[in-house]
């Protein structure tokens, strides 16, 4: 029987190659560069670079052109950021730098880059960047070295966490299905494929073949053949069935190859084997042509037909050469069946090179148990079919080793058969005996465990069949009592006219039944295109949002250019403006990044339009801002209104509270008690002398202020006490009018006070 390591080692080569996939398409890689045309010196056009750059290393092909094009985009975004100056962007950035390194094959910078990232990521709010970082540390860890796996296991809990947090799903699904794989313990691993497999129904995914043939490697390994056929085939009819032609297909078709193998149907293993191989050798993945190649001709040999297994090797080394010695456990895997092949067909002379090659293995060290007991048997079989007994011994003392350390069961048992032949050779039947004792008694000990696992089996489609032949007799039993009562009324109490008027009535209930199924079609139609419309206006939403985002910055640019030939009052209100179509802008900017176009998290928001409004006026050395800003989420309508009376007070501090290089502190806090929010403004300068409230005055950013809070159903309060502090509440939802009314009887009652400055 194949060796069931070759399989796992098969199964963590496709993962290397899954884990790589790109999520960009070429065609989305065009309307970015389209994009960069038209964005602005922001967060977006670094994010768009950084994206582009990402596509030029992942897409397929190996090709220095386009790992050179992506470190392109990432010095413009590095450039881009030194003027931008946004930290989350710089871990991004060095993200994307260690991805770039692990392509040009630096792994060692590749992981102190992204530990770097990591480092700047942990301490800001972007999940889904986060994520991807974790998940890309957790490749930098061996799944074949049992000490690497906990940290491999603890980077994709991290990379769980973080999208989980920022409410990623498809994201978290798939590193759930990256845990499934590295997990060593069963428990671990199914616990892990049925959350993954839950998220991705969450989301209606489709492309679930990865999961299901995960859930049937789980099986085989389990040893529930049956349901692992069951899922095995259930992931190759759903990669058909939604397109997918990747290596995915290859390890599909080899672990439903592997389980007809295991329950001894050659034919299909033969023919899942040679689809997977055709698949492998489409891509010219050369590992995994070595290793199918050694699965097929490893049945031929249990069918003592070694000439299709030596074609095949022959067609395999005249197409591809033999494998890498650097891959060892593939080199002397190939070695091996050339040997198996010429011994079978009785051709020594031809078997002998291939029999010094394997006799030549020096650090067997390096070599699994079960590989190195695998190819000790392969010498011995080729030493006793040619008759070279002298030579049996050491291989037959190395091999009692190995397998008495790994502890299986069919390879001691057919030690101990070699062991007998080699003594039946040397004519010391007494030890010869012994060993074929020892044989009968672990065969016995096998063929019981296969017994009692047939048995098994057996005893589940027997009480199975039993189920299902009670219901048929209850189904035959229920349908000859209906016909019983059913004629004893007709005898009894129908007459030629009320036949007439049931199959009528009859009739009329089917049409009715069949209208009512054409109806219930109908509107499930109309419903699936409402459906439709409603996600396809979610995303023209986005567009616009995108657009009016792009169309504003462009206005700022006209403003900028504008400003260069103005002076005094004029630049004033060109840069007042240019503040207050910024704020607006980054509402939109923040709109079309999120999944949800009707809410923003303000928190967010308010953090980046401060941090602009500083960077905007230097900031000055001796004032300093504090901010206490509670996370809310609230509908753009308010957004909108609460970022440019924002503006409008920070922007007066910055120009007048603070004259003379006054020290000073500016103070933004928000916050929700109930059902309303409250937002400061205050600031220790020069204070406040005029009532903007019952003063009538000229002032633009006194009007907008005033008419920003009614926009905001609330009301705004100016105060003097050390400073300057401006108070605007309004209801947290615009349509809750029990808190409106609530708050007018607060606002009636609430003191004013004049204003020192008027703002511009």
């Amino acid at each position: 029987m194949r060796n069931k390591l070759f399989f796992y080692i098969f199964l963590f080569n496709l993962i290397v190659f899954s884990a790589t996939a790109q999520d960009l398409s070429r065609r989305d890689a065009d309307s970015m560069l389209h994009a960069l045309r038209t964005a602005g010196e922001d967060t977006a056009h670094i994010r768009l670079l950084l994206r582009l750059a990402e596509f030029e290393m992942f897409k397929p092909g190996e090709r220095k052109a386009d790992l050179d094009s992506a470190d392109g985009f990432i010095r413009q975004a590095r450039a881009l950021n030194a003027v931008v100056k946004s930290p989350e962007d710089d871990g991004y950035i060095i993200l994307e730098q260690s991805y770039l390194a692990n392509e040009y094959k630096d792994r060692a910078k590749g992981r102190q880059l992204l530990e770097e990232a990591i480092r700047i990521l942990d301490k800001g709010n972007n999940h889904f960047l986060r994520g991807k970082a974790y998940s890309a540390l957790a490749g930098y860890f061996d799944i074949n070295n049992s000490l690497e796996v906990p940290d491999r296991m603890r980077a994709f809990k991290q990379a769980i966490a973080a999208f989980k947090d920022g409410g990623y799903i498809m994201e978290e699904a798939y590193a759930y299905k990256m845990l499934a794989e590295t997990d060593s313990s069963v428990e671990g691993t199914e616990q892990a494929l049925n959350q993954s497999l839950s998220l991705y129904n969450s989301i209606h995914y489709t492309q679930l073949q990865g999961v299901y043939d995960l859930f049937a490697s789980l099986y085989i390994f389990n040893g529930n053949f049956p349901e692992a056929l069951k899922w095995g085939l259930k992931a190759l009819k759903t990669a058909e069935t939604v397109g997918d032609s990747s290596m995915q297909l290859c390890t599909i078709n080899n672990h439903i190859a592997i389980i007809y193998e295991l329950h001894r149907d050659s034919v299909n293993a033969i023919k899942y084997f040679t689809e997977a191989l055709r698949i492998a050798e489409r891509f010219d993945d050369k590992q995994t042509i070595y290793l199918l190649t050694h699965n097929i001709a490893s049945i031929y040999f249990n069918l003592q037909q070694p000439l299709p297994a030596r074609d095949l090797l022959q067609h395999i080394q005249e197409r591809y050469g033999p494998p890498d010695k650097g891959s060892v456990i593939t080199y002397y895997q190939f070695v091996s069946d050339a040997l198996k092949v010429y011994t079978l067909s009785k051709q020594f002379q031809r078997a002998e090179p291939y029999y010094r090659q394997l006799a030549g293995i020096k650090n067997e060290d390096q070599f699994p148990k079960n590989n190195l007991s695998d190819f000790y048997v392969d010498i011995l079989d080729y030493l006793l079919a040619s008759g070279q007994y002298i030579r049996m011994l050491p291989y037959l003392e190395k091999d009692e080793v190995v397998a008495k350390a790994y502890g299986n069961p069919r390879n001691l048992a057919r030690l101990h058969k070699l062991w007998f032949s080699y003594d039946t050779s040397r004519r010391d039947y007494k030890s010869a005996v012994d060993h074929m004792l020892q044989y009968d008694a672990l065969y016995g000990t096998i063929y019981t465990q296969a017994k009692d696992r047939a048995i098994k089996e057996l005893q589940v489609e027997f009480d199975t069949k039993k189920k299902e032949d009670q219901i048929a007799l209850l189904n035959k039993e229920a349908m000859l009592e209906k016909a019983h009562v059913k004629q004893a009324n007709l005898v009894k109490d129908f007459t030629l006219c009320g036949i007439l008027l049931t199959l009528v009535i009859a009739g009329l209930l089917f049409r009715q039944n069949r209208l009512k199924q054409k109806n219930n079609r109908i509107i499930l139609h109309k419903n699936e295109l409402l459906e439709h419309l409603v996600t396809e206006k979610e995303w023209l939403l986005k567009e616009v949002h995108h657009r009016v985002k792009n169309n504003l910055h462009t206005v700022i640019s006209l403003l900028r250019s504008q400003a260069a030939y103005l002076k005094n009052d004029a630049l004033k209100a060109i840069e007042n403006s240019q503040h207050r179509i910024y704020a607006m802008s980054m509402i939109h900017q923040r709109l079309y990044q999120s999944d949800d176009i009707k809410t923003i998290e303000i928190s967010h928001y308010l953090s980046d339009l401060i941090q602009y409004l500083s960077d905007s006026f230097g900031p000055p050395a001796n004032v300093r801002i504090r901010t206490h800003i509670q996370p809310l989420t609230l509908d753009v309508a308010q957004a909108v209104p609460i970022g440019l009376i924002i503006n409008e007070t920070v922007t007066n501090a910055f120009k007048y509270a603070f004259p003379f290089d006054m020290h000073g502190t500016i103070t933004i806090e928000l916050s929700q008690t109930g059902p309303l929010v409250q937002l400061m403004v205050a600031d220790n300068g020069i204070g406040l002398s005029h009532d903007p409230v019952h003063t009538n005055t000229e002032s633009l950013g006194i009007k907008l202020i005033m008419g920003l809070a009614r926009d905001l159903k609330g009301h705004v309060r100016f105060e003097t006490d050390q400073g300057t502090r401006i108070t605007f509440k309004f209801p947290a939802d615009p349509f809750d009018t029990m808190s409106m009314t609530e708050y007018s009887s607060v606002a009636a009652t609430s003191p004013s006070q004049l204003p020192h400055r008027i703002p511009e």
